[in-house]
């Protein structure tokens, strides 16, 4: 029946019989037909309306599709859930974090998070992962080793320290508001 309201054009109601009937492969079979049939953001207006669609269209387009994704969520106004796509696609970028424009994609996804009330602290946290990214760069461009880039902040000072890099260990102290106890563990 699903096969038939699709082939003479019937997408809302074959959607409706598909979501109606919960085979998952019937809903994509549909959402994939509706997909290649109409605007981006007529697909949204049509699949927001169906809990089941729209979380399988979700649930599809995080695997593959993750710029249509983030159109479907700015569309709905779901603009944290851009910034935690964007922050999650900074980590599978390049280790290189200046040739990858990763720090520029996790800076994106702050000024996302701070559009949002209940996201605060992770505006805060992708703004301070982006800049100890840029330092740690600089790190492995002064010292010529490819050892800082996603270490974490205790690990980046105790590397310096290692190194006898103290002047970058206590700009890290400063920058990042490192506790005078946690300085001292680090030392040790």
């Amino acid at each position: 029946q699903i096969p038939l309201l699709l082939s003479i054009g019937e997408e809302d109601n074959a959607l409706i019989k598909a979501v109606e009937s919960g085979d998952t492969d019937l809903v994509y079979l549909v959402l994939f037909h509706i997909w290649e049939k109409r605007a981006p953001l007529d697909f949204f207006s049509t699949i927001q309306a169906r809990p089941l669609a729209r979380d399988l269209f979700i649930s599809y387009a995080r695997c593959y599709k993750h710029e249509f994704l983030k159109d479907f969520f700015l569309s709905t106004g779901q603009i944290q859930d851009v910034a935690f796509l964007l922050w999650k696609e900074s980590w599978e970028q390049s280790k290189n974090p200046i040739k990858g424009h990763r720090i520029m994609v996790i800076k994106k996804a702050a000024d996302l998070f701070k559009n949002t009330k209940e996201h605060i602290f992770e505006a805060k946290a992708a703004e301070e992962h982006a800049e100890l990214l840029k330092i740690q760069h600089e790190l492995e461009a002064t010292t010529k080793q490819a050892i800082f880039v996603d270490s974490s902040i205790s690990d980046t000072i105790r590397t310096c320290i290692a190194l006898g890099n103290h002047h970058a260990a206590n700009k890290l102290k400063a920058t990042f508001k490192v506790s005078e106890k946690r300085w001292y563990w680090l030392k040790v």
